[in-house]
């Protein structure tokens, strides 16, 4: 397990993962924006290769860790194409996680057919409920139905975790509260992009998106090799 020196390669990267984030937040709170924008990419350069080494035929895992690394180097920008782009880095990375998820745990778990089903059913009423709201703030349908879809992708990733640990897999508590802390991260991150920005954004937006990522990562890597 990577956060076992008997792993010494994982371990490692999860060390370097610990100290960039900290060195990253540390520049959000000083608001050094200069030195945050140049070591953004580290933490999840080496949380991406830890999972490599702590999962290797886990390329589910790990390319998802990926797309979160590309997200985030979009995301340095200000313009409003490399930020979808980014957020479309970002989606792909949660279905990821989703497809490890699913085919993973809770397909083993013989979870019915019909919660799938609600879940879809789920997307249609989150769709309709929020869909003049996001129309109002991205002014374009196709932009609506990629933005409802991508906070559903991780709703779904919240619940489907929860009703595995329904299921007795007890680890996938660390992937629900992740998807969890992700889905706040992210409000804030839209929030800032499309409502404006305030002083200690990035203050709140990066702890928690680097505890999201190291708790769905945790939680999977529990899950599957305890």
């Amino acid at each position: 397990m990577f956060y076992s020196p008997s792993n010494p390669a994982a371990f490692t990267f999860f060390i370097l993962f610990i100290v960039s984030a900290c060195v990253e937040i540390l520049f959000c709170i000083l608001q050094l924006e200069k030195l945050r924008k140049i070591f953004k990419a580290f933490p999840m350069i080496f949380l991406s290769i830890m999972t490599i080494f702590a999962a290797p035929y886990e390329w589910m895992l790990y390319v998802g860790a990926i797309c979160g690394l590309l997200g985030d180097i979009f995301l340095l920008s200000e313009k409003k194409g490399p930020f979808y782009t980014g957020v479309v880095f970002f989606f792909f990375g949660h279905i990821f996680y989703f497809l490890e998820i699913l085919i993973k745990v809770a397909v083993p778990l013989n979870i019915p057919f019909w919660v799938y089903i609600i879940l879809g059913c789920l997307y249609i009423i989150f769709l309709g409920l929020l869909y003049k709201k996001f129309l109002q703030k991205l002014h374009h349908h196709i932009f609506v139905f990629m933005g409802t879809l991508y906070f559903f992708s991780l709703f779904v990733n919240v619940v489907l975790s929860f009703i595995t640990v329904g299921f007795g897999e007890i680890q996938m508590l660390y992937v629900a509260f992740g998807a969890m802390v992700f889905l706040f991260s992210d409000i804030n991150v839209f929030k800032q992009r499309l409502v404006g920005k305030t002083k200690f954004g990035q203050v709140v937006i990066m702890p928690t998106y680097y505890l999201a990522q190291i708790l769905i990562i945790t939680g999977i890597l529990l899950t599957l090799t305890r």
